[in-house]
């Protein structure tokens, strides 16, 4: 949804929300959501879409042109738009398991390298009203991995800017290739993003190249998540010249003096499923922060810990303020990051991204496709009074 103001801004929601294993799952639940979404949010205006490819859908769309004329048909039967795609999952988001499976293959590989390349000729290929189009990817690596290479890392970004700066010469299309900081990741905060974006910069004409083709996906639950300060990392963002390629607008949970609420542990303990990695960050009294890998080990000590708030890696409605029982969300970081990013005018994307429904304590196992889509919706207006505030 394009909102009218100075500079364009572009809204949309995240598709993997929706298991989408080939191309004819995506073309089809193209045609399933966006009517009744459409409905829901009473516009007529053409709808921007957060488009995810994974690895097989991606192949099949670049192998068989037909197939990829469908979906830009569909896009324009449907009075939609390709603005972004989720391009980090590259297997099975939607798998029994997914845990740390989600980072491979990573920067290191170069499987990575070409399904990235994919995913964006396919965009470079679709109806858009943006004056470019972005596409996300983890965040390099997972630390915990047996070895993190950052050179080989730092070469095959390169190369993907070398790729999408060949693609935009042979389509006319600026796509931006946005990494997204994680927690746990080869780049979890900003300041480490920074860091290595700028050790890319080796050479003038590969600086042009990169600062065109490669920037940031701010994830607003990952960096809250980090206790990073919204007003300050975006603005360092912008003082180190790297675009903002996206918002994705999300929130975590947040449990304030965990010792001093059981109810409300018992109440996060729900939130410990077997689907998604749950990354907890737990910042002591002191100010020091502890980093856990998923939900159930920072649980197993959080009676032996005396932290003065922890935060959780799952996303939640945007919507809420609470889960309840004194468990809190990060909504206040996702209004001061986008409160910054309106002000500062760096962000043209936004891309609201929670994609847990199902994992949520209490959801049914098999929510029907109205209960989503007004979910989604809720989740619109909440982002749109939210862009309006300014």
């Amino acid at each position: 949804m394009e909102i009218a103001n100075s500079p364009p801004r572009h809204l949309t929601y995240c598709g993997n929300v929706h298991p989408t294993a080939s191309a004819e799952e995506l073309i089809a639940n193209l045609e399933r959501f966006v009517p009744p979404l459409r409905a829901k949010l009473g516009s007529t205006e053409p709808l921007a879409m957060g488009l995810f490819f994974g690895g097989d859908a991606a192949k099949q769309f670049v192998q068989q042109p037909k197939l990829l004329a469908r979906l830009r048909s569909t896009l324009d039967t449907l009075n939609a738009y390709a603005l972004t795609a989720n391009a980090f999952p590259l297997g099975d988001f939607h798998a029994a398991r997914v845990k740390t499976e989600v980072y491979r293959p990573d920067w290191q590989q170069g499987e990575r390298l070409r399904y990235t390349l994919r995913v964006a000729q396919i965009m470079a290929h679709l109806p858009t009203r943006s004056t470019f189009q972005s596409v996300s990817t983890l965040p390099g690596s997972y630390k915990e991995f047996e070895s993190v290479d950052y050179e080989l890392i730092a070469k095959n970004l390169r190369l993907a800017a070398e790729g999408l700066e060949r693609i935009e010469k042979d389509t006319g299309r600026e796509i931006v290739l946005a990494v997204e900081p994680e927690p746990g990741c080869a780049f979890e905060t900003s300041r480490e993003w920074i860091d290595f974006f700028q050790s890319l910069l080796s050479t003038r004409s590969e600086e042009h190249r990169i600062r065109r083709h490669l920037g940031t996906c701010y994830d607003t639950c990952h960096q809250a998540v980090e206790f990073e300060d919204a007003d300050e990392s975006l603005r360092r963002f912008k003082s180190a010249g790297i675009r903002i390629a996206k918002m994705q607008m999300s929130t975590a949970l947040r449990l304030e003096r965990p010792g001093d609420r059981a109810v409300a542990v018992e109440r996060l303990a729900g939130y410990a499923e077997p689907r998604y990695l749950h990354q907890v960050i737990a910042k002591r009294h002191d100010g020091l922060l502890d980093a856990f890998e998923d939900l159930p080990e920072y649980l197993e000590l959080i009676d032996s810990r005396d932290d003065a708030e922890a935060r959780i890696h799952f996303h939640v409605p945007i919507y809420w303020a609470e889960a309840g029982e004194g468990l809190l969300t990060t909504r206040p970081d996702l209004e001061a990051a986008t409160k910054t990013a309106l002000e500062l005018g760096t962000v043209e994307h936004f891309e609201i991204e929670t994609y847990s429904w199902h994992a949520i304590p209490g959801a049914a196992a098999q929510a029907q496709d109205e209960d989503l889509v007004a979910d989604i919706a809720r989740e619109y207006e909440y982002a749109r009074s939210l862009l309006r505030a300014t």
